[in-house]
């Protein structure tokens, strides 16, 4: 259908249409509009059947009158978005001519276009067009702040009372929220796309491992540590995955809500992979014991290691202000565990010899713990942007958390010093407390002195 193609797409960069792949003469009228209206411009397209990219660096123009020409019958621009499923780079539409650009760059418009312009977005105040991720982020909150009450119940219901306690009225505040922008400008589709990479190395990775027979190779003693001291852990991620929950179901913003609803699944990604672990090993190593769930929560409720971090996690669960809720779980709670979790368990796995595991948490933190780090940075720099005031209030949260927060990481570590060729618990608590350090000194606040 489509004579050119793009090979090993890297489009980075690139702009242009992605169309019905059903659609084959509208494909290849815009192809030949595109040769037309861009000359010199190399136009890549990229076949995958369902759908199909008509791209070009930088820039590309399509006009009315090129597309007339390869149809060979009159056509209006609007009826393009019938055959339109999505598009890259930023849109500007007029009856006469449609120009993608990149972000940031000025487009080279006609007077034409600037004439027929169409601004199809109410809620849309700036005077450009909104990218996707605004497009389907902006101003979705429409309840925030609103009179007399945030949900078209009574004012008096449970609802709209608890709205307006425990975000309208949490002390953490600024003017518009809607200023907000998660630094990655993560869509559902672009989230999806991303963790669909990780989740795919993950695959390849234990499919690698488990050719080589790798839970056979594995101690007695390393698996007894991980049935006691591992496994029991799918429980604090499941805490993690509900303070997550919260934090975007009560946010003031959807550009606020959505890092936080992408970051719950990030924290379901590492619970599963933990239960997939514990029912392998079990089954290779005729040890159902560590897939036990009732065994792990007898773990998690009992065991002194767990104790400190379990009270940490269920009283945090219960922080119904909003902003407090932000503060213990992004920059107390999340930040530590992923410090122990994933950077200092990776160390021990890899002292054991199950590299398998140590490879996971590497990429949990190189990705999704990286990722909760970058909005962390992004929301406190905003909102401490309200002044001296608000940097106090995040301040007075971190110092009230500090001391339960401190004995958690104490006895993880602790717990920690327990396995086959254990760490220096005392050094691995430093290591954990100094990154929490770092991290707070990135958003503009104060490491916390225990």
């Amino acid at each position: 259908m489509v004579a050119e193609r793009m090979e090993t797409a890297q489009t980075t960069g690139f702009v242009g249409p992605v169309l019905r792949g059903v659609d084959g003469e509208m494909i290849e009228a815009v192809l030949a509009a595109a040769h037309e209206d861009n000359p010199g411009a190399e136009i890549l397209v990229d076949d995958h059947g369902g759908y199909v990219r008509v791209h070009a660096a930088g820039r590309l123009r399509l006009t009315r009158k090129a597309l007339e020409k390869a149809l060979e019958r009159p056509f209006k621009l609007p009826d393009l978005e019938s055959s339109l499923v999505s598009f890259a780079g930023h849109l500007d539409t007029g009856d006469e001519e449609w120009l993608w650009y990149l972000e940031g760059a000025q487009p080279k418009t006609t007077e034409s276009t600037v004439r027929a312009r169409k601004k199809v977005w109410s809620l849309w105040e700036e005077k450009r067009l909104p990218s996707e991720y605004e497009v389907v982020t902006h101003r979705f909150h429409y309840h925030f702040r609103r009179e007399p009450a945030p949900f078209e119940l009574s004012p008096d219901c449970a609802l709209n009372l608890w709205y307006l306690r425990h975000r309208e009225g949490s002390p953490l505040q600024v003017g518009d929220w809607e200023k907000f922008r998660d630094p990655r400008a993560y869509t559902y589709r672009r989230y999806v796309e991303a963790r669909s990479e990780r989740e795919s190395y993950l695959d390849n990775l234990i499919d690698e491992f488990e050719a080589r027979d790798h839970y056979r190779s594995l101690s007695v003693d390393w698996l007894s540590f991980l049935e006691v001291h591992y496994f029991p852990s799918r429980f604090a991620g499941h805490a993690l995955q509900m303070s997550t929950a919260y934090v975007a179901q009560m946010a003031p913003s959807s550009y606020v809500a959505n890092p936080f609803h992408f970051q719950t699944g990030d924290e379901m990604r590492r619970v599963q992979r933990t239960a997939y672990l514990a029912k392998a090993l079990s089954i290779d190593n005729e040890r159902p014991g560590l897939a036990d769930s009732a065994r792990a929560r007898k773990a998690w409720e009992r065991n002194k290691f767990w104790q400190p971090l379990r009270e940490l996690l269920e009283k945090q669960l219960i922080v119904y202000d909003w902003g407090e809720a932000f503060a213990t779980r992004s920059l107390i709670v999340k930040p530590l565990y992923d410090n122990l979790f994933n950077v200092e368990l990776a160390r021990l796995a890899r002292a054991n010899g199950d590299e398998l595991l140590a490879l996971l948490h590497d990429d949990f933190q190189n990705y999704d713990s990286r990722y909760s780090i970058e909005v962390s940075q992004a929301l406190t720099r905003f909102v401490t942007e309200g002044g001296p005031e608000v940097r106090k209030i995040l301040q007075s949260w971190l110092e009230k958390w500090a001391p339960l927060t401190y004995r958690a990481v104490v006895a993880i570590a602790g717990g920690f010093s327990e396995a086959p060729n254990g760490l220096d618990s005392a050094a691995a608590a430093q290591r954990a407390i100094q990154n929490w350090g770092s991290l707070l000194e990135s958003c503009g606040l104060s490491a916390v002195q225990v």
